[in-house]
């Protein structure tokens, strides 16, 4: 939001130095505030659960490290495939 803010402010900044218009009415805008969610995470019983639950079979051992990878590296399923 920070961003269309800035972009209209400088916009019309270019309006009014280009004399299309005679100020910036952008300028008395404020972005609104944004609330910040809380991203909760795995505990470390969590992690140990969900390793344990890996076999040794090929497949596992993939997924394990898959598994791994999005710990280790905070990346979202999506960003991974």
């Amino acid at each position: 939001m920070h961003g269309h803010v800035r972009t209209l402010r400088a916009f019309f900044n270019w309006l009014v130095t280009e004399d299309l218009a005679q100020s910036n009415p952008a300028n008395d805008l404020k972005p609104p505030k944004v609330v910040r969610k809380v991203v909760s995470t795995l505990s470390d019983e969590e992690i140990g659960a969900i390793l344990n639950t890996f076999s040794i079979s090929p497949s596992d051992a993939r997924n394990q490290t898959l598994f791994m990878i999005l710990l280790d590296t905070g990346l979202r399923i999506g960003e991974l495939v």
